[in-house]
C-alpha cells in the first residue's frame, strides 16, 4: 500500500477532529479532495452512515469512581508487566547456576568423545540453547507469585 498524499492526511485529520454529520468537507481542498480520492470519499461516506446512527443515542454519564477504579488497574498492570525484580531475579539467577552447575557436572563426569572446538554445529548449538534456557527461565518466573499491594512484605528467598 503507498503512503497517503498530504491531502489525505489532512482530510483524514479533519474526519476525526472536526468533522460534523451534516457539514460538507470544509474548505475549497478538502471538498474537492473528497470527490476526487476513492478512499477518503469512502470514508466521508461511512463517517455520515456513523453519525446517522448514532445521533439519537444518549452517552452515558460515568460513575464517580471510574477513572480512580481505572487507574488501579492501569497501575497494578504496569507492576505486573515487571516480573524480573527483587525475589524473582534472585530465583532466575538461582536457576541459572543450578543450571550451570549441573551442566557442569554432567560434563565432567559423562563420557564424551572427542569434540572439535572449531565445529561448526557446536557454535550453533550454544547460541540456540542460551535463548532457550533463557526464555524458560523467563516463563517459569512469570507464574511465581507476584507481591501485593499493602500486603506486607513479599515473598524473600
Amino acid at each position: 500500500m503507498s503512503e497517503p498524499s498530504p491531502a489525505c492526511r489532512e482530510f483524514e485529520q479533519w474526519l476525526a477532529t472536526e468533522a460534523a454529520a451534516s457539514d460538507p468537507p470544509a474548505g475549497e481542498n478538502r471538498a474537492a479532495h473528497a470527490e476526487r480520492c476513492a478512499e477518503c470519499s469512502r470514508q466521508w461516506r461511512a463517517h455520515r452512515l456513523l453519525v446517522a446512527a448514532f445521533a439519537g443515542e444518549v452517552v452515558p454519564r460515568l460513575s464517580p469512581g471510574f477513572e480512580a477504579g481505572l487507574e488501579r488497574k492501569l497501575v497494578s498492570s504496569r507492576r505486573a508487566a515487571r516480573p524480573l525484580t527483587g525475589w524473582r531475579r534472585t530465583v532466575l539467577v538461582g536457576y541459572g547456576l543450578a543450571a550451570l552447575g549441573l551442566l557442569g557436572g554432567a560434563l565432567r563426569q559423562a563420557p564424551l568423545p572427542a569434540v572439535d572446538a572449531s565445529a561448526p554445529w557446536l557454535a550453533v548449538a550454544a547460541l540456540a540453547a542460551v535463548p532457550l534456557s533463557l526464555g524458560l527461565a523467563i516463563g517459569v518466573s512469570r507464574w511465581l507469585p507476584a507481591p501485593r499491594a499493602g500486603g506486607g512484605a513479599p515473598l524473600t528467598l
